[in-house]
C-alpha cells in the first residue's frame, strides 16, 4: 500500500489495489483489503464511502466518468496522483460525494433514492418491479438493462419481483458496496445492504432460488431461506425468511428473526423520526425477533422490546437510549 493513514476519501482511490479490490476481480487485493479492514475497524465507514465514490464513477458518463474510463484502460501508475486529485478537486468544488447520489438520470444512468419513511414501487426496463423501501439508494442503467441487468444497492433494502420472460439468457443481478452480488434464479428476493453503519447485509428469498456470490464462493438461497453476511469478516449464517419478514414492509408489517438490535434501530429510526444510542456496543448486537406494524405506536414498540429482552429504555422526546 502507498499509504498508510488513509484519513480522507482520496487516499483509498489512490491506493492501485483498493481500485483492484472495488472491482472485485483480483483475489490477492480482495484478501489484503479484506484483513487490513478488520485490523483498521476505525477506517471502515470511510473505506466503504470511498467504495460508494468508486461505483459512482464507474457508472457516470459525464467528465468525470470519461476521464475515469481512460484512466482504467491505461492502468498507469503515474496516472494515479493527477486522477486522484483531479477526482478531489471536482468533488470539493460540487460540494462532496453528495452530488453523486441525486433523483436523477444522466446519460440512461439512473438512481432512485427515497425518503426515511417512503416506499416507493419501480418498473425495470426488463419489465421486472423494484419496490424500494425508505432511506434506501439505487443506481441502474435503463440503456443497456436488457443487456446488462444489474442493480447497484449503494445502500438501503429493496425487493424485487423478476421477470425473467422478455431477457432470457441475461442474469438479473443485485450488488452491494461490500461487493456482494445476488443472482436471481426465476425468483422473487429482497436485499438489504447498509454496509456504512451496519456490518451485516441480508438476503431473503420469498420465491424460488438465488444464487449468492461473495469473493470465490457461491451459495444457493432457496425459498424461504436467509443468508446473513458480514462484510467484514466475510462470515455467512443462514436462518428463516417468509413473505413478512422478505416484502411484509410494502404493507407497512415489518417482521424480524434474530436480526440485531441496530438492524431494528435502523429501520425505527427511519420510520418514527427517533434517534436510538446504546449505552454499551454490546447491546446494539444482542439478536431480537419481533413483528409490528407501521401505525403502532413507537412507545408500544418500545415497551415490548423493553419485557421481552429485559433492557431498560428511556425516552426523552426524539432521543431514545438503550440499557
Amino acid at each position: 500500500m502507498q499509504s498508510t493513514e488513509f484519513t480522507e476519501i482520496a487516499h483509498f482511490l489512490a491506493e492501485p489495489s483498493f481500485l483492484q479490490y472495488c472491482d472485485g476481480k483480483d483475489a490477492e487485493a480482495t484478501k489484503l483489503w479484506q484483513d487490513w479492514l478488520i485490523t483498521h475497524p476505525e477506517k471502515q465507514a470511510l473505506a466503504t464511502q470511498a467504495r460508494q465514490v468508486y461505483w459512482t464513477l464507474v457508472l457516470q458518463e459525464g467528465e468525470i466518468g470519461s476521464y475515469y474510463s481512460r484512466f482504467r484502460k491505461t492502468n498507469r501508475q503515474q496516472h494515479y496522483g493527477a486522477w486522484v486529485w483531479r477526482v478531489a478537486a471536482i468533488l470539493i468544488a460540487i460540494g462532496g460525494i453528495a452530488f453523486f447520489f441525486r433523483n436523477t438520470e444522466t446519460q440512461g444512468v439512473k438512481t432512485v433514492k427515497t425518503g426515511n419513511d417512503e416506499i416507493i414501487k419501480v418498473l425495470l426496463p426488463d419489465s421486472s418491479e423494484m419496490f424500494v423501501n425508505g432511506a434506501t439508494e439505487v443506481h441502474f442503467d435503463t440503456l443497456a438493462f436488457r443487456e446488462s441487468r444489474t442493480i447497484y444497492l449503494i445502500k438501503g433494502e429493496i425487493f424485487c419481483q423478476v421477470n425473467n420472460g422478455a431477457s432470457k439468457g441475461v442474469p438479473f443481478i443485485v450488488e452491494t458496496p461490500s461487493g456482494l452480488k445476488v443472482e436471481d434464479i426465476s425468483t422473487s428476493f429482497s436485499v438489504k445492504s447498509n454496509s456504512d453503519i451496519l456490518t451485516e447485509e441480508t438476503v431473503q428469498v420469498q420465491e424460488g432460488l438465488v444464487h449468492l456470490h461473495v469473493d470465490k464462493d457461491v451459495i444457493q438461497v432457496r425459498e424461504n431461506e436467509l443468508v446473513r453476511f458480514d462484510h467484514i469478516t466475510r462470515a455467512i449464517s443462514k436462518g428463516r425468511a417468509d413473505q413478512m419478514s422478505a416484502s411484509g414492509w410494502i404493507k407497512g408489517e415489518y417482521a424480524f428473526y434474530d436480526a440485531t438490535m441496530a438492524e431494528l434501530a435502523k429501520t425505527l429510526e427511519n420510520l418514527y423520526k427517533i434517534n436510538i444510542r446504546f449505552k454499551e456496543s454490546a447491546t446494539s448486537k444482542l439478536r431480537i425477533s419481533i413483528f409490528f406494524i407501521k401505525s403502532q405506536e413507537i412507545g408500544q414498540i418500545l415497551e415490548n422490546i423493553e419485557d421481552v429482552y429485559n433492557l431498560n429504555i428511556t425516552k426523552n422526546g426524539s432521543e431514545v437510549i438503550f440499557e
